[in-house]
């Protein structure tokens, strides 16, 4: 027991300048419990009325003010704005934030992060002059094809500059003597004799 209150008393002489530092309101369970009440999305537009403030709180126009459909994803009153990268605006625009190349209270796309600059723009292949996805097929096909077929058809394959070695020599002919060296000492060749 007294190495318990020992320990808490060590522990209370170097925690307690940082538990006095802090302030017990910062943390948002302490302030009311529902702190993420504001992030919820809000519902979808019935009247007019209603969608014109939805556009004003949104910075747009009312024209342009149409909310993403109620399919489960939970954007509520989100307007459905198109998929444009950053590489696809404009880059002699003055932005806020040239880094993203965004203005300040410009609504945010809902996969922004999957939109920025370093990542693949989806209206980059609907440009023209960049060829289709079936044609892109088609070209890889044809080269995969013609390097498989270099690489499996023996006609194309290596050709040996020299005639292939045969047991006897280049003299096809099996009765040919052939010559074969034996690796004995020497010492038991003439002690044979």
């Amino acid at each position: 027991m007294a190495s318990f209150r020992g320990l808490r008393r060590a522990s209370s002489c170097i925690l307690s300048p940082v538990i006095r530092s802090r302030p017990l309101t910062t943390s948002p369970c302490l302030n009311g419990g529902n702190w993420n009440k504001d992030w919820a999305p809000a519902a979808l537009p019935k009247n007019e009325e209603e969608r014109t403030a939805k556009a004003k709180n949104y910075g747009m126009i009312p024209e342009d003010y149409k909310p993403m459909a109620n399919d489960g994803t939970g954007f509520g009153d989100y307007p459905d704005l198109p998929a444009i990268g950053a590489h696809s605006r404009n880059p002699w625009e003055h932005y806020d934030m040239p880094h993203l190349k965004r203005n300040y209270g410009e609504p945010m796309h809902p996969e922004f992060d999957a939109l920025t600059e370093d990542r693949l723009d989806p209206a980059f292949a609907k440009q023209p002059g960049y060829p289709p996805i079936w044609k892109q097929f088609l070209i890889l096909a044809t080269v995969l094809g013609v390097f498989t077929i270099i690489c499996t058809v023996p006609i194309y394959r290596f050709k040996p500059l020299m005639p292939k070695q045969y047991r006897h020599g280049y003299n096809t002919d099996a009765n040919v003597q052939m010559v074969h060296y034996t690796f004995e000492p020497a010492n038991s060749t003439e002690s044979s004799e």
